[in-house]
């Protein structure tokens, strides 16, 4: 079994039939759909999002076919259902592959921080090693914009390349001490200098499993955790001006964070609708992914407490997060909407006890 099979039925089967293959695909990919954003919290998924949103696309297309095949999973009434036989193909997937504990695709993959940072720092170290052999005319392992904006920055602001190449080195290295050998071997391997270029994926899968697919799940493991670390300033001087600042500090999309100022300012959501010429259910969806992202939401505003324990209990009852199923054994004075606010609310409490 590989580890995007793997991967796959463990999604399935957190999300307890409850939700389409593509759904869980979309979550992999990073794709930001107001769906999407609520499964994330509603099946505590946060370390999936975005995870696969650098890798090859064609390989997630065709995985769907393939379960199918080989009957691990079942489709019906648009959700998809992992089969017994499933279940012990997944049984036997987690002897076989792990999860970097690490591993935080919400807070690194979802807004692709994770990729600058690491084309931050293949570029910082490949234009060090250029540089100390005073050439100044190579090609760059990396094309981002960005990326090179901010080494060609850091670069010019330490002047003596000797000197930044040592701190670099000792900055890098005490991070890659706290690593089993393994994956510090992973790491530097994947790095390019004047003398070898960074291996692909493909050649380092010798190590772990033949797969590259885990092999790079588990890199981006050991790169969050490096990230993490690097937000450091005092220990880090140099690899902390790598890691970006995030965009808004709740880190919504950009059209969700409009409708946030709207609503700091006063607006109701069916005047912002109008303001911005946007369907109410849209406007909705921005709330519900406000509601997921800001810990100090004001659910009020939109029940009464009375109706969110209602809807938080019926859902415990039932054991479900279906809108409908739930929808079904309440009143007609809850709203869809509602129901969608409280379960955000009921999973963000539950995540925050967790951790």
């Amino acid at each position: 079994m590989s580890f995007l099979q793997f991967l796959i039925l463990q999604l399935l089967h957190k999300c307890r039939g409850e939700r389409s293959l593509n759904g869980v695909i979309h979550l992999l990919k990073g794709k930001r759909s107001a769906q999407t954003i609520q499964d994330i919290m509603l099946f505590n998924l946060q370390a999936y999002a975005a995870m696969l949103k650098q890798w090859k696309p064609s390989e997630l297309d065709n995985i769907v076919t393939e379960l199918k095949v080989k009957g691990w999973i079942s489709e019906t009434e648009k959700v998809a259902l992992v089969t017994e036989e499933g279940i012990k193909e997944m049984e036997y997937g987690a002897l076989r592959y792990e999860m970097p504990p690490q591993f935080n695709g919400l807070k690194y993959e979802w807004d692709n921080t994770a990729e600058y940072v690491w084309q931050s720092i293949a570029l910082l170290v490949q234009s060090i090693s250029y540089l100390k052999l005073n050439q100044s005319m190579f090609i760059p392992i990396s094309y981002h914009h960005s990326a090179q904006a901010t080494v060609r920055n850091i670069v010019l602001k330490h002047g003596n390349v000797s000197i930044m190449g040592e701190q670099v080195y000792n900055e890098l290295t005490d991070m890659l001490q706290k690593l089993p050998d393994e994956k510090a071997t992973l790491f530097v391997a994947r790095l390019t200098s004047s003398d070898k270029i960074g291996k692909t994926y493909e050649q380092l899968a010798s190590h772990f499993h033949d797969d590259p697919l885990y092999t790079f799940v588990q890199f981006r493991g050991i790169l969050h955790t490096f990230i993490s670390q690097m937000e450091e300033a005092s220990k880090y001087p140099i690899l902390s001006q790598l890691v970006p600042e995030k965009r808004t500090s709740l880190n919504l999309t950009h059209t969700a964070e409009i409708t946030r100022k709207l609503l700091m300012n006063g607006y109701t959501g069916n005047e912002i609708a109008k303001k911005r010429n946007l369907k109410k259910s849209t406007i909705e969806d921005h709330i519900i992914e406000i509601a997921i992202h800001d810990e100090h939401f004001d659910y009020q505003s939109y029940m009464t407490n009375e109706q969110i324990t209602l809807i938080e209990n019926t859902a415990r009852k039932l054991q479900t997060n279906r809108l409908k199923v739930i929808k079904d054994h309440l009143n007609e004075n809850v709203s869809y909407f509602q129901i969608r606010l409280a379960l955000s609310r009921q999973r963000r409490e539950r995540h925050a006890s967790d951790t």
